[in-house]
């Protein structure tokens, strides 16, 4: 009975590994990266909720393609070099 009874007891009493510091850094450094990381995501997502308010409010398409007081020459002109610049960047 002795026997049976040591073993139930290393059973119930088994010994937890500790962590040591650098497990504990390693971990405090992924959570502060994905903290990070879904703080810019969030970020970029108001700032493209901002960008879609503010095209709606100022009804910028209409504007953009049906007003006669957009000269359509510059007008084009920057197009293409904003276009030309994505390209580039890309």
């Amino acid at each position: 009975q002795t026997e049976a009874s040591e073993a139930d007891a290393s059973k119930t009493n088994t010994v937890k590994p500790k962590l040591r510091n650098s497990d504990i850094e390693n971990s405090k450094r992924q959570h502060r990266n994905r903290v990070e990381q879904c703080s810019s995501k969030v970020q970029a997502f108001l700032w493209i909720v901002a960008a879609g308010f503010v095209v709606y409010s100022t009804n910028l398409l209409n504007v953009v393609v049906y007003d006669e007081r957009v000269h359509r020459g510059w007008f084009n002109l920057g197009l293409f070099c904003f276009g030309l610049s994505i390209a580039m960047t890309l």
